[in-house]
């Protein structure tokens, strides 16, 4: 999904990858690339992206089932599938954005494929999904010990702190987030070597809360934004048209799993389809 700023001489387009978290499904991830990148075009007019986005295997409409494997070779088949869509080639580097879950499987990719990442940022990541396994519930979780070994690592540690220096990072941590607490995203901040990064976080928001936690951070996320432009080395041409979005703060990214999670850590009631109604957002593509 090609988004600009439409500002008049734009020449170039530089292609996004995004992974959406949990249960979301790719209008949703979408919808979460268009909060920020549309939010970039904003601050810089000169700016033109090709959105891309996808469903994990195991996730309706895909059949199969969740591995770190698995996700791994998927993410980097779609990273190729991302530069030859842009371009025509395999060549250049993407920039590469997760939230949630999605932001282990960048992290994933990226550490595969570190000389094809222009940059990175992820919202409220986790450590690894091993650690998250065993906190999400609290005390509960630990009923879950024996068992744990079954869980993929997805170790989002070791995959940030093995990125190259020059990769610029950013982490978007929501301070008051019920679902990944706030201290894994600290932990992978911390991890990170870049040279360039950046620490965003928003005090009391909560997972679901990515257009809020935009519209607070929106000068990090720029100079973020900025420096990963810079890496892309081989851009598309733009074809002229626009993507339309509501942006409103008080929307908030849709994942199943990890609503009911939240919504439980703060002892709320969940009515799962009056919640889907509600965060329900339109996007027109003209």
């Amino acid at each position: 999904m090609p988004i600009s700023g439409a500002a008049p001489g734009i020449s170039k387009k530089a292609p996004v990858v995004f992974f959406g978290g949990n249960a979301q499904g790719m209008s949703g991830a979408m919808q979460d690339a268009l909060w920020l990148f549309g939010t970039m075009c904003g601050k810089l007019p000169t700016y033109d992206f090709q959105l891309f986005s996808t469903v994990y295997r195991g996730y309706k409409p895909n059949s199969g089932f969740v591995t770190q494997e698995g996700l791994t070779k998927d993410a980097q088949d779609f990273l190729d599938h991302a530069l030859n869509s842009t371009h025509g080639s395999l060549d250049g580097r993407v920039i590469l954005a997760g939230w949630s879950m999605g932001a282990g499987v960048a992290l994933q990719l990226a550490a595969a494929r570190p000389e094809h990442i222009a940059g990175v940022v992820v919202f409220s990541p986790w450590s690894s999904l091993r650690t998250e396994t065993l906190n999400i519930w609290g005390r509960i979780s630990h009923l879950l010990y024996p068992w744990i070994w079954l869980t993929p690592s997805l170790d989002s540690l070791a995959a940030i702190s093995s990125l190259p220096a020059d990769i610029p990072v950013a982490v978007v941590s929501a301070g008051g987030d019920h679902v990944i607490r706030s201290w894994q995203h600290r932990e992978v901040y911390d991890a990170a070597a870049a040279s360039h990064k950046w620490w965003l976080q928003t005090p009391g928001a909560n997972h679901p809360d990515l257009p809020f936690e935009i519209s607070k951070q929106e000068l990090g996320l720029t100079e973020w934004t900025k420096a990963s432009w810079e890496r892309v080395q081989k851009f598309g041409v733009p074809n002229g048209r626009a993507t339309h979005y509501p942006l409103d703060g008080q929307s908030q990214a849709f994942d199943v799993f990890g609503d009911i999670a939240s919504q439980m850590a703060r002892g709320k009631a969940l009515d799962i389809v009056g919640d889907a109604v509600t965060h329900m957002q339109e996007v027109f593509v003209v």
